[in-house]
């Protein structure tokens, strides 16, 4: 995906992803597109940073406990420039969960977020196959630290959600971003023509002025997929719709006690515990060195997703 590929998906795109995010890859997008280049490979790891993005890990499992990384920006299908870029996508998480549902090694599953959202094509599939796995093994998410839009639309499908002590949850909603730098052009001389067939097709083209019909469009489809959003995590969740629309920080990220106290996250704790706790307890008779080491196993767990 080039930089004109993704100024159009940013123009076209519903997204549920924290509003700091998109604006910085926003303009980022813009910074190039202007510049007419393209990313250097020595900017990556300062972008990646900018956008809360490290770059995605595998799946990990040991005594029975699997962990799925979940970090960086959410996309339905990470194409190997985009995995530059730290997205992950929902196909490779699904793909993560089949494998350790159907693996007889592993008795639970972590899913280990720190993700602002991301696209929601493929959000409310993966929540599904989250929910309908539920009571085949025990499926925990843990917010570590930052658990926003489309990253929690996934995460509430799980049996509970765990939230790290400084952790954030939230930000649930759906909205899309128009850029019009007409006037730019304008100003520099540059005149755009569109040619299109078919009464809709160039409705909301990126860089130029949105219709008043374009914009009615695209808030309807923002409210279609805000409705998706909010069915899945109630369902996920146990309450109603409207305890959704009303509550759970109404787009608003809540820091862990806040976010407990309105029912976004179950408990707080750490991913270190989260995984202590679901691995086997040593048994007595192996004394405190055995308990030593089930105890830096779960660290061990932690660190390496």
């Amino acid at each position: 995906m080039n930089m004109r590929e993704m100024a159009r998906a940013l123009a076209s795109e519903p997204w549920a992803v924290d509003l700091r995010r998109l604006h910085t890859l926003a303009d980022f997008v813009g910074r190039h597109l202007r510049a007419g280049t393209e990313p250097a490979a020595d900017e990556l790891p300062s972008i990646r940073a900018a956008f809360g993005m490290p770059v995605p890990l595998g799946a990990r499992q040991a005594n029975g406990v699997g962990v799925i990384p979940i970090h960086g920006f959410l996309v339905a299908h990470a194409s190997p420039l985009a995995e530059l870029f730290g997205a992950v996508g929902y196909d490779r998480i699904g793909a993560d969960l089949d494998a350790m549902l159907a693996s007889p090694d592993v008795g639970s599953i972590v899913l280990d977020i720190d993700s602002g959202g991301g696209s929601v094509y493929g959000a409310t599939e993966l929540a599904a196959k989250i929910f309908n796995s539920r009571g085949q093994k025990r499926i925990v998410a843990v917010a570590d630290a930052f658990m926003a839009s489309a990253a929690y639309w996934i995460g509430a499908s799980a049996d509970e959600i765990v939230g790290a002590p400084s952790s954030e949850t939230g930000s649930l909603g759906v909205y899309a971003v128009h850029v019009d730098w007409s006037e730019m052009d304008a100003k520099d001389g540059i005149k755009r023509t569109v040619i299109s067939a078919g009464k809709f097709k160039a409705e909301a083209v990126p860089g130029m002025p949105l219709t008043d019909e374009a914009q009615a469009a695209i808030q309807e489809r923002v409210e279609e997929v805000y409705d998706a959003l909010v069915r899945d995590v109630a369902r996920g969740r146990g309450v109603t719709p409207a305890a959704i629309r009303s509550g759970y920080g109404e787009g608003r990220a809540l820091g862990a006690k806040k976010a407990k106290e309105a029912g976004l996250i179950d408990r707080i704790g750490t991913l270190e515990e989260v995984i202590g706790k679901l691995l086997p307890k040593a048994p007595r008779a192996m004394g405190k060195r055995a308990e030593f080491e089930r105890q830096r196993l779960a660290l061990d767990l932690a660190r390496l997703t």
